[in-house]
């Protein structure tokens, strides 16, 4: 797809100056997630113009009516839904606010990576797209094509999850959608992987590993460093139950255990305390809280219907929550995973 690039001055941001990373550190070196004290900027840079999506050609398929809602918090508990999408034709979103600067993207940009649901349902190489927003969420970029190159035979791409670490670069987790294409009776013996891909500009990723195996169906993975310790939690729907799986190595995870949130996962920090965020079949969006790791309590309803929530933090210290709508119903659809027809990521 040909991009064009537009000059935009970061001084809109209004964020302050500090001596820019050095990526040419060892990366056992650089991986932590960027600090949420650190925030950079320089005096000009390029940044890529996306599709409108009034010109997309958009490929009906099971995904093409869902779209990507904004819900903002003081407290991370208490949430007020957008009226409108901020991407339509898009599917479980992700949201991050940059730590650092990396490519042409400044530090305290908003990116939301989702599956494109205006390509064909069959994905091809580029399942993900992303919208970035350089004024905490207010407006957004019409979309980009993310690139994701060195996948292996047949991978489908799905589900994303980003990392933004030490030394600036964005990590991106996936789930391979292609274990869902296989019928239920030839899945003797299967597993369920996701991938890891890294990237030094936030457009174009580099696949790294495979650093989950999960021998029951397990989609939709999401990673969070936290108490000096990456978490991997990852969704099973056939059962509407959430795995977590905990590794000091951010490519490599153990087989995870069950833990008593529900629906597809999103993970936030908050202090010493960790949240998951997820969905009931009904669509209701629910916490839970623990503070060790591995006591979870339930903290009730977030009054948001949806599925596949995802949360950031701003600048200003309120959170913002990005998760799929779509007009059939707000829910978990739990019977294309279940059955094996694998029309939903």
């Amino acid at each position: 797809m040909h991009r064009s690039y537009l000059l935009i001055p970061l001084l809109l941001l209004g964020l302050g100056c500090t001596q820019a990373t050095d990526t040419t550190q060892d990366q056992t070196m650089t991986e932590q997630p960027a600090s949420t004290d650190t925030a950079e900027t320089e005096k000009a840079t390029e940044l890529p113009m996306g599709t409108p999506e009034n010109e997309l050609d958009v490929v009906e398929n099971p995904l093409s009516d869902h779209s990507a809602f904004l819900a903002t918090s003081r407290d991370a508990s208490s949430w007020d839904l957008a009226d409108e999408a901020y991407a339509n034709y898009a599917s479980v979103p992700d949201i991050l606010m940059l730590q650092k600067n990396i490519g042409p993207f400044p530090a305290g940009t908003l990116l939301s990576f989702f599956v494109d649901g205006a390509q064909d349902s069959d994905f091809g190489d580029s399942a993900f797209s992303m919208v970035y927003s350089l004024d905490q969420g207010k407006t957004w970029s019409d979309r980009v094509t993310i690139e994701i190159d060195g996948t292996v035979k047949n991978v489908i791409v799905a589900d994303p999850s980003l990392v933004q670490l030490d030394d600036g670069r964005l990590r991106l987790y996936y789930f391979d959608f292609q274990a869902n294409r296989v019928p239920p009776e030839k899945r003797a013996g299967q597993t369920y992987n996701m991938y890891a891909a890294i990237s030094e500009d936030g457009l174009t990723f580099t696949q790294e590993a495979l650093v989950y195996e999960s021998p029951d169906m397990a989609t939709d993975p999401d990673v969070i460093f936290w108490n000096d310790a990456w978490y991997l939690f990852t969704a099973h729907l056939a059962d509407n139950a959430v795995s977590m799986s905990v590794s000091d190595d951010p490519l490599s995870f153990p087989v995870g255990e069950a833990i008593s949130a529900q629906g597809v996962p999103g993970a936030l920090a908050i202090g010493d305390e960790l949240r998951i965020y997820g969905c009931t079949p009904s669509g209701g969006i629910t916490a839970w809280s623990t503070d060790d790791g591995s006591n979870f309590k339930s903290l009730g309803s977030t009054g948001l219907e949806g599925c596949g929530p995802t949360i950031t933090q701003l600048l200003d210290g309120s959170y913002l929550m990005a998760l799929r709508l779509s007009p059939e119903g707000t829910g978990m659809d739990l019977s294309p995973l279940g059955q094996g027809s694998a029309e939903q990521p």
